[in-house]
Order: C-alpha cells, then sequence, then structure tokens
C-alpha cells in the first residue's frame, strides 16, 4: 500500500496554493415525521441550519439531499427504546404486559 501525499519533498521550491474542494459526506438522521417526504425535510433543515461547527473550520455548506427515508417501528412514546428495568422484566414498555414468551 502506497503512502498518501499530504506535503511536498521539495519545500525549497515550493509555493503556496489556495485550493478548493468539494467533499461529500454521508449522514444518518433519526427524525419523527407523519411521511417520508416531511421526514426527508426535516433532516435537510436539520443539516443546513448545524453548520456552525464546519463554517469555523473552513467549510461552506452546499448542496444537501435526502437520499433515502424508511419508517422505523414505532413502540410508544419512548422511541421503541425500553428501560434497563424491562429489558429485565421482560414487559412491554406501553403496556407492562409480559412479552418474553
Amino acid at each position: 500500500m502506497t503512502k498518501l501525499k499530504t506535503s511536498t519533498a521539495y519545500k525549497s521550491k515550493a509555493t503556496n496554493y489556495e485550493v478548493t474542494i468539494i467533499a461529500e459526506y454521508t449522514r444518518v438522521l433519526n427524525v419523527v415525521a407523519v411521511d417520508e417526504e416531511e421526514a426527508k425535510e426535516i433532516a435537510e433543515n436539520r443539516t443546513r441550519a448545524k453548520t456552525a461547527v464546519m463554517t469555523r473550520l473552513g467549510y461552506s455548506i452546499g448542496d444537501v439531499e435526502a437520499i433515502d427515508a424508511q419508517e422505523k417501528e414505532f413502540i410508544g412514546l419512548n422511541y421503541g427504546y425500553r428501560s434497563r428495568a424491562q429489558k429485565r422484566k421482560g414487559t412491554s414498555p406501553n403496556t407492562g404486559v409480559d412479552d418474553s414468551l
């Protein structure tokens, strides 16, 4: 495997350059929405609203595109997460009914 070049070997002959690059990244967000379209809209808006850190690091937000939205199973008001006590007892988070069978 070759080593990636991150600086020049000829510093005495080197000149400064300002280079603009476009780098894409993928991020998965969990949102609560009534349908896929609203979920995508909320995720895009959250991404655009949270750019302060990226701006300080020299990044400028460009194209934001929601690729996919999949409905997740909803179990009660805790969004599908059981408390540790419920996991130990084997009870349902909403009804308290034993579902360990």
